[in-house]
């Protein structure tokens, strides 16, 4: 799939043509994500892709909110 755009690869999973994993890698986060599976002792499906992204946005999110406030 060469150079994508997140976005883009957002797009992809909604239209079913691609999986939690393959947007992860997409995504720039797939190192963290092998290394957050090792430390848990999980293996890399793609359930838990969808809750390791789920974890990082909503991390993401709150440190926005906690910025806002400084």
């Amino acid at each position: 799939m060469g150079n994508i755009k997140y976005e883009d690869s957002i797009q992809l999973k909604q239209e079913g043509k691609i999986g939690w994993v393959k947007l992860v890698q997409q995504g720039g986060y797939y190192e963290e994500f092998k290394e957050w599976c090792n430390y848990h002792n999980i293996e890399l499906t793609e359930e838990n892709a969808e809750f390791y992204l789920e974890m990082t946005e909503n991390k993401m999110m709150e440190n926005q909110m906690l910025n806002q406030y400084e």
